[in-house]
């Protein structure tokens, strides 16, 4: 099913849902390495290598949903 909604005339059941999630990851992905720079206590936890590992995850994740989550042109 991962990659079966990324075909032409595919898409994954509830876009509703999987767009509301999108915005969510998208405030995760710019709150945190702000959070981390703002708090520099924070980074004991996380550096910002981790935060850019995190943030490039996110990314990806954001990308596929939105493929999976629209109309594609093709056959």
């Amino acid at each position: 099913m991962i990659i079966e909604v990324l075909k032409a005339g595919k898409s994954l059941e509830n876009p509703v849902f999987w767009k509301k999630m999108q915005i969510k990851l998208a405030l995760i992905a710019g709150f945190l390495p702000l959070a981390v720079t703002a708090f520099p206590q924070l980074q004991s936890i996380i550096d910002h290598d981790l935060v850019s590992k995190i943030d490039g995850g996110i990314t990806a994740v954001i990308v596929y949903l939105t493929v999976a989550t629209t109309d594609k042109i093709g056959h």
